[in-house]
């Protein structure tokens, strides 16, 4: 599993992506670098025009793309059992859906998997799944290095929420084709609260989720200037700093993702960005001269609307049975081992055996330093 840094560090990339100052395939050589022995792709397939579009490939060699952009994907069987599936956010397994005996038979396992040093297996996530299309990013990987494989799905499922969260903001930015006068429209469409502001935090625009956020007064405000504002010290200084490095280095800048401190731990998130100048995103390059600056904007996600991870998502990520994976979520939530115990019903004596186990798997050695651990990896996403 890797370690919190690297964690967040994908993660601020992620939502570099998508709010367009990054490209996918900046998060895909991330992703790969981390484990070379995995076949990266993120690509689109419309079922109902028979086309595939590839957005990024990560360790893939040229030759093998092209021959899969032209001929492969068509007969390719695991496709077929993903068209098929329904629209789940986990991560499945390759050889859970077509077992490699069966896949050797194929032509697609002779002309493609075999000559990339046979990955027989992988495992793919849905990103996006519609009636007649659908994207997901997916990892090919020989047998022989399926314990790296093993550990990128556990990093998978804990970016998982996040890759989709900032994929659908980029479908909804890229589609709305943002430009000087319709950018503001585009962000009212989006399901984030989003503060477009000046070098010094004043206002500039709020979309519609962010002047409801501002009523509320619990998680953002303004101050008697109109600058944005956050009941807690600790996240004013954080976000304003922030911003005031992204005015200062411009587009150069890749803000931080900021965990909030608020009422409720780790559900909001704050991200700090400049609106992005490439062609086709939110503004473009020729407009940048009839604004006051570059746009700067702040995103104020919250957690909960974001897709939920489960037991399996948990149980993933820490590499723990399925009953741990159920006392981290109870520890996650505040709840006593006397109050997992008894919504469990079973002994308090197997809910000790159990947490001394998720120690020893953890590293830790006391509760409270497990629960912060807990916190740390999983705080920033809603689990359930």
């Amino acid at each position: 599993m890797l370690n919190q840094a690297a964690i967040l560090d994908l993660i601020e990339t992620i939502y570099l992506c998508g709010s367009g100052n990054a490209h996918w395939q900046e998060f895909l050589n991330q992703y790969g670098r981390l484990f070379p022995a995995l076949k990266i792709g993120l690509t689109g397939y419309d079922n109902q025009f028979s086309q595939l579009e590839v957005f990024s490939t990560s360790n893939i060699d040229p030759d093998f793309l092209e021959s899969f952009k032209t001929h492969y994907y068509k007969i390719n069987p695991w496709q077929k059992v993903v068209s098929n599936s329904p629209p789940t956010p986990q991560v499945a397994w390759g050889h859970d859906a077509v077992p490699i005996r069966e896949l050797q038979k194929t032509e697609f396992y002779a002309g493609w998997i075999a000559p990339q040093e046979d990955v027989a297996t992988g495992f793919t996530t849905m990103l996006v799944k519609e009636k007649d299309r659908f994207v997901n990013l997916s990892a090919n990987v020989s047998v022989k290095n399926i314990k790296e494989a093993q550990r990128a799905a556990q990093a998978l499922a804990v970016i998982g929420p996040h890759l989709r969260r900032a994929f659908e903001l980029h479908r909804q930015l890229m589609g709305a084709q943002i430009l000087q006068d319709s950018y503001q429209s585009a962000l009212n469409m989006l399901p984030s609260a989003v503060f477009v502001v000046d070098a010094t935090g004043k206002i500039q625009f709020s979309n519609l989720k962010g002047e409801r956020l501002l009523q509320q007064e619990n998680i953002v405000k303004t101050d008697a200037t109109g600058r944005l504002s956050f009941p807690d010290a600790r996240d004013h200084r954080a976000v304003s700093e922030s911003i005031r490095r992204t005015a200062a280095l411009k587009a150069d800048h890749e803000g931080p993702v900021i965990p909030l401190h608020v009422a409720v731990k780790g559900r909001y998130l704050a991200f700090v960005t400049v609106l992005s100048t490439q062609p086709h995103a939110p503004v473009r390059r020729s407009s940048t001269f009839l604004l006051p600056g570059l746009p700067i904007a702040v995103f104020v996600i919250d957690s909960q609307e974001m897709p939920r991870t489960t037991i399996e998502t948990v149980k993933r990520a820490l590499n723990v049975t399925p009953a741990e994976a159920r006392l981290a979520l109870a520890l996650l939530h505040d709840k006593s081992l006397k109050d997992y115990a008894d919504r469990n019903a079973i002994s308090i004596h197997t809910a000790r055996t159990q947490m001394r186990s998720l120690l020893e798997k953890s590293g830790t050695r006391k509760q409270a330093t497990l629960v912060r651990r807990l916190t740390n990896i999983f705080g920033a996403i809603e689990v359930t």
